[in-house]
């Protein structure tokens, strides 16, 4: 906020002048801001003096949006008005905070309006302005709760209120509030709206650091890291001393370069410490409601998790692992495979073979992009996977299985998924131990 020094010079003498501010007058009045913006220009260029010169401008980059600029004019203006009795200042202080407001600033804006009522406690649009602000407060205070609660259509129902006030003001909504509708995609887990609402507002803000942040979390959500981390790149091109694009880039390199380890220990048959990697990512990556309990991203180091409990033999926290993850994500046929072995190593056959049901149908979907009803016979057990009938000999399973794999396999254009159900059927069927009637 200035303070007000100078004597109060409303017009000009210039007569140059103020033929360049008649015409910018005209020219608002008309419609063409642009114009009166650049009759306005040259106006104060002429003299610097006049409080409506500076006024007219502030009203001209209000209409055009600007808020910065017309809040610097408000401000220089009201810094002249020194002179001015009440009734002149009531309207320029409602300008300023209007121009908060319109930057998604509500507590500068509050702090004006305050200004004025102390001026003049009656004066009936600063009141209506305070209500207004009070009334954005509270929405955005209860998006934030409802939100981290897990009450989305509540802070829909907030994002939707503040909105409207913001639209009858006649305010353009802030990037902080818009960004409020990936927030809510978020908690939502529709990564869809989530990914291409951020990316909108990310190209229709590029300067703006909130709107990087946003595109950020969500592209680390969906799980895709390297997106993300050129993300921070470009955001602290612009802004090299931000703190919070610094966290995010070091929680992100930790992640690849912790995801790195897990797999060369998963590799090397080092599972246990494997499973360690993946417990340790974990911590790192948000599970609340408002962070869509994690994402893409949680989902697919918990299957890490899980698979590494596979192998360890530790099949029911396997389990638990595996189903955590399909909340997150459901559409990945490996999922199911693992949740498969482990109701497997559980004795828990007629459950395996409904997740195997799955993970063929969702392996066939990936695989051609179509329903696996239309495109094959429904897979009913381990035998129909390899084709042979419940009475078979272990010959049988054994003929059938090298059978299969020639089918299936890769390099013969087979699906992955029905490769390995093959693998995982015969090593069922194949096993005295683990009972060839299921």
């Amino acid at each position: 906020m200035c303070t007000r020094t100078h004597t109060l010079n409303e017009y000009s003498r210039n007569d140059v002048a103020m033929d360049l501010w008649t015409r910018g007058a005209t020219a608002m009045a008309s419609g063409k801001t642009g114009k009166a913006i650049r009759l306005f220009d040259q106006c104060i260029t002429e003299d610097a003096t006049a409080v409506a010169f500076f006024r007219s401008r502030g009203d001209a980059h209000m209409t055009a949006k600007n808020y910065v600029a017309a809040l610097s004019d408000f401000e220089q203006a009201y810094d002249m008005m020194e002179a001015a009795p009440p009734a002149r200042v009531m309207p320029m202080l409602c300008k300023m905070a209007r121009c908060h407001l319109g930057l998604g600033s509500c507590r500068p804006a509050m702090r004006v309006v305050h200004e004025a009522l102390s001026v003049d406690p009656t004066y009936k649009p600063a009141r209506a302005l305070q209500r207004r602000l009070m009334c954005l407060q509270e929405g955005e205070e209860a998006f934030r709760q409802a939100l981290a609660n897990g009450r989305q259509r509540a802070a829909r129902s907030s994002w939707d209120m503040c909105v409207h006030v913001y639209e009858e003001e006649g305010c353009a909504v802030p990037v902080a509030v818009r960004c409020w509708e990936v927030d809510l995609a978020v908690a939502e887990r529709d990564w869809v709206d989530a990914e291409s609402t951020a990316e909108k507002i990310s190209n229709e803000e590029p300067g703006d650091v909130g709107a990087m942040l946003t595109r950020i979390n969500v592209l680390v959500l969906v799980d895709e890291l390297q997106a993300a981390l050129e993300q921070t790149t470009a955001g602290l091109r612009l802004d090299p001393d931000n703190a919070s694009l610094k966290t995010s880039r070091a929680r992100i390199k930790a992640i690849c370069r912790l995801d790195a380890q897990g797999d060369a220990h998963m590799d090397s048959k080092d599972n246990g410490a494997a499973l360690q990697v993946w417990q340790h990512i974990l911590e790192l990556v948000p599970d609340g409601p408002e962070d869509g309990g994690g994402g893409l991203l949680r989902a697919r180091f918990l299957l890490k998790k899980a698979k590494a409990e596979l192998k360890l033999r530790q099949f029911a926290e396997g389990l638990g692992s595996v189903n955590a993850s399909l909340k997150l994500d459901a559409s990945r046929w490996d999922s199911y495979l693992v949740k498969g072995r482990c109701h497997v190593g559980l004795r828990q056959r007629d459950l395996a073979v409904k997740d195997f049901r799955t993970c063929i149908r969702k392996a066939e979907v990936n695989e051609s992009g179509t329903s696996a009803g239309r495109s094959r016979k429904t897979v009913t057990d381990y035998y129909e996977i390899l084709g042979v009938p419940p009475d078979c000999t272990l010959a049988e399973v054994r003929k059938a299985y090298k059978k299969a794999m020639i089918k299936y396999h890769s390099d013969k254009g087979g699906a992955e998924g029905k490769f390995k159900l093959v693998k995982e059927a015969y090593s069922v069927l194949s096993d005295p131990e683990a009972g060839r009637k299921l």
